[in-house]
């Protein structure tokens, strides 16, 4: 018991600093009725797309006793080690397995939360005090102002993100260490937990640490550290086998990150241009930047207005050498010119641009200006400027957030300028908000300048703390204000009901197959739009929806180009599925689900999830530029079985008719008369991303679009229905130009011709058996016996980590239509086995135990050579 207070003891101004922030995260959660303290939850952004969904999915895994390394429910299929590296490696993540259900995982998330902003206010508070050598309760405040930095309030939904803010101070302490000891243990252990937990951002502190092992060699060199050779041998080395020792992870998300778009960069990104204007200086202030804004803003590097306050009077301080004021100035423009310049801001971010959430990398500013802002606290800088120096100061930061605030509501003011007062009704509502923030912040910075002069009374020193973490805890209410939560207790019922209705579907089959979920119970607990890309890790199913940034995307491409559709390279959807897609793709049930039942449609186009092929579907290439989906669909067709007329036959046109209508983007309306060619389903293929509003789209003058998602601006293929030979049908639509007809294609299948097909494939047709053994993927099969080999097409993914063994031997592999395996089957084979391992893993093992145990080598041999 002793040791366990004297421990307390040692770090109760970190736990001080915990404290606060929970308590404080926990009044604003309560105060937004967010669970677990009220009936809202966080179904936002990524978090409600994204992160619910890989969490539960890794939850129902863990509980099952089924975690695979390989997931038959990231689209067609993948390797899901990225994933998990990406998204689910913080140790934090084990407080879900508290929760008894997988419907209770969102409160799970903000209880993870939670803990984690205030993780965060310890470890920067344990890291001022081990940095500046004194303990005082003081540090606390500074470190709840890094825990509630702006950075924090509009990223804290991107959940894998605040790990990068815990480990950080615990990293730099250890390269303190370094530096002034040359003990390297604390700096490569935490260097390795930081890249282990989340390797983007961890990518981000391996920069960081080497502009701070410059900082303190340049600007705040100590008599009795290490000379800078000593210092920079131990911190090369001690960094290269830190990140080495994380090759269990980066090996093989390496590997499998190289399949996804995020290979694929421009130069542009690598023009000298800058990221950010004087807009910059209005995120000095309390909201800054709103939920509305969270994709593009400018660094949010907020940390509290007496955090600014004392960076200035740091810097104006003439007790403190001009030389190391001027290099410390020096050293955080450097820092805030890699942000601004678009070039290093690019290689900031794993040299790619990002796709949204922007200056991911501007937490290390705030972390910087907390680090010189304690130190003017320290050294009563304030106190010891002149009233001259004080006014100067004041009126600099006053019209610094003026400057600020006018860039950022530049065109609202324009308005005024332009009609004057008489057109004060027509500007937004969030400018009138914004003015009165405004008016808050240049309040606070008046209170606070007021209160520092007082620094040395305990009572003002309070009161002014105390504003501090109102401060910060109204910028954080701010904010949560203007989002559109998800209703808790809709989610739970919604979940458990449509989860009970696919167990229906899914437990009974032991077989390999994909479900087109088309509609879902759980979009009720969003007030946001939610496209169910993910629903399928949500409930453990097999769709081929997905939305990742490990999203393979050769696969996206060659999905794209039989028409599938994908708004980007981090999504594909299942809308645009035919009857041949289906087949080709394994897809069995279309489901579709109430509150009151189930209602199942067969796939049509379902045999198995392969079936034989001729060798002249391996020579196949899809057209992926200036391409038809359904030319690439008559491509495969005939490739498997030629026909001497087209499967696919276009709609006759009887009668065509175009009006200018006064809507202002779709002012173009068409009304078509059409002829059916062959008997089966109609398809319309829109070949331009412009044009085509689908949401217009009538047949016979009911509206047929089966999703909820916008497709506007995009290529797809819309199911008109099912027609005879000859049946005429209505078709009418709107679009932006009068020359819209020439880019759409209205086509039938014959289905008579296509069953023929069907039942010619189904005599070579396999079920692939899913089971899972550990870790490993594995899949088996019973085919046909054949006095010839042949080639078994496969409804899977291509991936250099699949073997396929028929009993004797490995069996040639190779890909198909662009993204999909083939196995060549040798003669008399009756069955497959087809068994998954991740590319580079066992690489990755013995690279990171290599490198470990040579770091523990090294680590002995220097540590002999220490300085006395």
């Amino acid at each position: 018991m002793f040791s366990k207070r004297r421990l307390f003891n040692s770090c109760k101004h970190e736990w001080l600093a915990f404290g606060i922030t929970l308590l404080v995260v926990i009044l604003i959660f309560w105060a937004q009725g967010l669970t677990p303290f009220g009936k809202q939850n966080l179904l936002i952004s990524d978090m409600g797309t994204q992160y619910l969904s890989f969490f539960t999915n890794s939850y129902h895994a863990i509980r099952t006793h089924d975690f695979q390394l390989y997931s038959f429910s990231q689209s067609l299929g993948g390797n899901l080690l990225p994933l998990v590296a990406y998204y689910l490696l913080s140790p934090f993540n084990i407080i879900m397995f508290f929760f008894s259900n997988a419907a209770d995982i969102p409160t799970a998330l903000s209880v993870i939360i939670l803990l984690k902003i205030a993780t965060i206010a310890w470890t920067m508070t344990y890291f001022l005090q081990h940095h500046f050598r004194q303990k005082c309760w003081e540090s606390s405040i500074f470190g709840v102002m890094f825990a509630l930095s702006g950075f924090v309030v509009v990223y804290f939904f991107n959940i894998m993100w605040l790990d990068a803010l815990i480990w950080l101070p615990l990293v730099i302490n250890g390269l303190d260490k370094l530096i002034d000891t040359g003990k390297t243990t604390s700096f490569f252990c935490w260097l390795t937990v930081s890249v282990l937990t989340d390797f983007y951002l961890g990518y981000m502190t391996c920069w960081f640490t080497i502009f701070y092992f410059g900082y303190r060699f340049y600007v705040a060199k100590k008599s009795e550290q290490l000379t800078f050779g000593q210092a920079s041998s131990r911190f090369i080395v001690s960094g290269v086998l830190s990140v080495g020792s994380s090759a269990v992870v980066l090996w093989p998300t390496f590997l499998g990150m190289l399949e996804t778009a995020k290979t694929q960069n421009s130069w542009r990104n690598f023009l000298p241009h800058a990221e950010f204007g004087l807009r910059f200086f209005s995120q000095l202030a309390v909201g800054a930047t709103s939920y509305q804004q969270r994709l593009q803003h400018a660094p949010t590097i907020f940390c509290s207005t007496l955090a600014i306050a004392l960076l200035g009077a740091f810097l104006l301080d003439k007790k403190i050498d001009w030389k190391i004021r001027k290099r410390n100035l020096l050293w955080l423009l450097l820092l805030l010119g890699s942000l601004w310049l678009r070039p290093t801001n690019t290689i900031w971010h794993l040299a790619q641009k990002p796709a949204g959430f922007v200056f991911r990398n501007a937490f290390f500013v705030s972390f910087f200006i907390i680090l010189l802002a304690y130190q003017s606290w320290r050294k009563s800088s304030f106190q010891n400027l002149s009233s001259k120096r004080r006014r100067y100061l004041l009126l600099t930061h006053l019209l610094l957030l003026i400057i600020g605030w006018i860039a950022s509501q530049r065109k609202s003011l324009a308005k005024i300028l332009a009609f004057g007062n008489n057109h004060l009704e027509t500007l937004p509502a969030k400018f009138f908000s914004s003015l009165d923030i405004l008016w808050i912040s240049l309040g606070l910075v008046l209170l606070v300048y007021y209160l520092l002069k007082f620094q040395s009374q305990k009572n003002f020193r309070l009161f002014l703390f105390g504003i501090t973490v109102l401060e910060l805890m109204f910028n954080f209410n701010l904010y949560l204000a203007r989002i559109p939560f998800g209703n808790q207790k809709n989610y739970q019922f919604a979940y458990q009901l449509e989860d009970q209705q696919l167990k229906r579907l899914t437990q009974p089959h032991q077989m390999l197959f994909r479900i087109d979920n088309q509609n879902t119970l759980i979009n009720t607990a969003y007030q946001e739009a939610y496209n169910n890309y993910n629903d399928p890790m949500l409930f453990s199913f097999h769709d081929i929806n997905y939305y990742s940034s490990t999203l393979n995307n050769s696969l996206r491409k060659n999905l794209y180009s039989l028409g599938l559709f994908s708004h980007n390279q981090r999504r594909i959807s299942s809308f645009g599925l035919t009857r041949v897609t289906d087949l080709l793709l394994g897809v069995r049930f279309e489901a579709k689900f109430s509150p009151n039942h189930q209602a199942v449609e067969f796939s049509s186009g379902f045999i198995g999830m392969g079936f034989a092929v001729p060798a002249r579907l391996l020579n196949l290439k899809l057209q992926h530029s200036n391409f038809s989906a359904l030319v690439n669909q008559e491509k495969v067709l005939q490739s498997l079985k030629t026909r001497k007329d087209n499967y696919f036959k276009t709609a006759k046109v009887l009668h065509e008719q175009h009006f200018d209508t006064l809507q202002a983007k779709y002012n173009n309306q068409f009304k078509l008369t059409l002829k059916a060619k062959e008997t089966g389903p109609v398809y319309l293929e829109n070949l331009t991303r412009h044009g085509l509003n689908y949401n217009s789209i009538r047949v016979n003058n009911h509206r047929i679009t089966h999703t909820d998602e916008n497709l506007d601006g995009f290529r797809s293929i819309q199911y008109l229905g099912t027609f005879k030979a000859g049946q005429k049908f209505s078709l009418t639509f709107s679009g932006k130009t009068a020359t819209l007809m020439q880019q759409l294609r209205i086509k039938s299948l014959n289905s008579q011709a296509f069953n023929q097909l069907r039942q010619h494939l189904s005599q070579n047709a396999v079920q692939l058996h899913y089971r899972s053994t550990g870790w490993q993927t594995k899949l088996t099969t019973h085919v046909k016996r054949h006095r010839r080999s042949y080639w078994l097409y496969l409804a899977i993914p291509y991936e250099s980590g699949w073997k396929v063994n028929n009993g004797r031997q490995n069996l040639k592999v190779k890909r198909v239509l662009g993204s999909m395996m083939v196995v060549r089957v040798p003669k008399n084979t009756t069955k497959l086995t087809l068994v998954y391992h991740v590319p580079g893993l066992t690489l990755g093992i013995l690279l990171s135990l290599g490198m470990m145990i040579l770091y523990l080598i090294w680590a002995k041999l220097a540590r002999k050579r220490l300085p006395k």
